[in-house]
């Protein structure tokens, strides 16, 4: 196994670990989060302070399964609703890297002032990938991990260089979790 799969193993179980996920029944597993997603979006400046308007937007996170009319279930129980979202963004993982830039997470279209995970785009790249945990933000309770991997030469090498956008959010587990905080 590949130093990057172990890395992204740990992070993923440490996030669920984290969020306090706890095995719910397959037929009960019922989405939280936004309707519509969680937006996610790349932001210059840190976690603390973020520019309002995002670089780059992509497309928002949702919950795995959702849309199906019978997804596949696999295992005895669902521990938690996960939320994916997938995207080419038109630039280089060196020149993303290469200044402030976060992966944020917000609470809702609505609410798109509102971060509820953030993290920071840096860390060691391996095979051309980098991994980012997305921690909370204030005390909404959701976490998650961004993959972000390295296409240098765009699709089939005709095009620019781009950075493809993998995000997986852990919602928070219970309704005890507060109001997001901006």
């Amino acid at each position: 196994m590949s130093v990057y799969r172990t890395f992204v193993s740990a992070l993923f179980v440490l996030a669920l670990t984290l969020g306090g996920v706890t095995a719910v029944a397959a037929q009960d597993a019922t989405p939280t989060g936004p309707s519509e997603g969680y937006p996610v979006a790349i932001h210059e400046g840190t976690c603390d302070d973020p520019t309002a308007e995002p670089a780059w937007q992509v497309d928002p996170a949702v919950t795995v399964g959702v849309d199906q009319d019978d997804p596949e279930i696999i295992g005895t129980s669902v521990t938690s609703n996960v939320s994916t979202s997938s995207s080419a963004i038109d630039v280089s993982l060196d020149d993303l890297g290469g200044s402030d830039h976060i992966v944020a997470i917000h609470a809702s279209s609505e609410e798109f002032g509102t971060l509820v995970a953030c993290g920071q785009v840096a860390g060691v790249k391996d095979d051309e990938k980098l991994v980012v945990a997305l921690t909370p933000v204030g005390d909404s309770g959701v976490y998650g991990i961004a993959i972000l991997d390295e296409d240098e030469a765009g699709f089939f090498d005709l095009g620019e260089d781009q950075t493809q956008l993998t995000v997986y959010v852990i919602p928070p587990t219970d309704d005890s979790a507060a109001t997001p905080v901006a």
